[in-house]
């Protein structure tokens, strides 16, 4: 029984759980003494003495962003950030709108970062942390969000993984020269109004400037500063457009934790029996 799902386990019909697999493989075989007893050598799929050394043997290499939104063909396959094609070990953000609502009555950033932490582990994205584009009187959106100067630098996507709203941080609060709508949400979906203040935007609590500064009303405040999550805002009105009652219920922008490009192997190109140290 035990030989038989061994067997199973390394009858892989692709490579995207090899290593767990080759883990697992160890500790059972240390555990049992199973030496693969009453076992052909064509019962044993190649992939497991892949020497990884002998890169002749991988034939399919591709990149891929973690949480796998990220589409590496848009923009020409390059990087905003680093203006070159897309590396292993480049880095980026995923920006999004949430598709709840919330007051702006708390004056604990904590709450906003679980709102929009909430919105991304519902939609599947919670293996990072993600944080709410806000300010309080006590924390700004740049210290809450890791987008200041002396922060790892990236580009910010829409989750849709193509949409560039910004090319690095820099650009991110400059003031903002261009519009940067914010206008899809936690599941990659178009936001739509609402019925509260400048609904018809899909008015967003922000409490902050342009330039990522604590605006003169911040979240927490009786009137927050909102902006507006619609492509038909004019420039910088994204994060800064009017104040409004705290009490009522407006979305939330949210921001991941710098993510980073890996590589995987794709294809593997078996060796030969002659080089199979299970044939010998």
């Amino acid at each position: 029984m035990v030989n038989e799902m061994f067997k199973e386990m390394v009858n892989l019909t692709s490579y995207k759980h090899l290593s767990r697999v080759l883990i697992f493989a160890g500790s059972l075989l240390s555990a049992t003494s199973l030496a693969a007893e009453n076992w052909t050598p064509s019962e044993i799929s190649t992939e497991l003495w892949l020497d990884a050394a002998d890169a002749s043997t991988l034939t399919g290499t591709s990149l891929i962003g973690q949480l796998g939104l990220l589409d590496l063909t848009a923009n020409g396959g390059i990087n905003p950030e680093t203006g070159a094609a897309w590396a292993a070990g480049d880095t980026y953000r995923l920006v999004f709108v949430s598709s709840t609502r919330r007051n702006a009555t708390s004056t604990n950033i904590a709450d906003y970062n679980s709102h929009v932490q909430s919105a991304a582990n519902t939609a599947g994205h919670g293996s990072v942390v993600w944080k709410a584009i806000v300010s309080t009187a006590d924390v700004n959106v740049r210290e809450n969000t890791d987008t200041q100067d002396s922060d790892t630098d990236a580009a910010f996507f829409l989750m849709n993984g193509s949409t560039i709203i910004s090319n690095n941080i820099a650009d991110m609060w400059d003031g903002h020269a261009s519009a940067q709508a914010i206008n899809i949400n936690e599941s990659g979906d178009s936001v739509i109004g609402h019925d509260g203040p400048w609904g018809g935007w899909a008015s967003t609590w922000t409490g902050s400037n342009g330039n990522g500064a604590t605006a003169a009303s911040p979240l927490g405040s009786a009137n927050p500063a909102l902006g507006l999550a619609s492509t038909a805002a004019s420039q910088g009105q994204w994060v800064m457009r009017s104040t409004y009652n705290a009490t009522n219920q407006l979305y939330i922008y949210g921001i991941s934790e710098v993510l980073t490009v890996t590589g995987r192997v794709d294809q593997v190109t078996n060796k030969s029996d002659a080089a199979n140290p299970m044939t010998q």
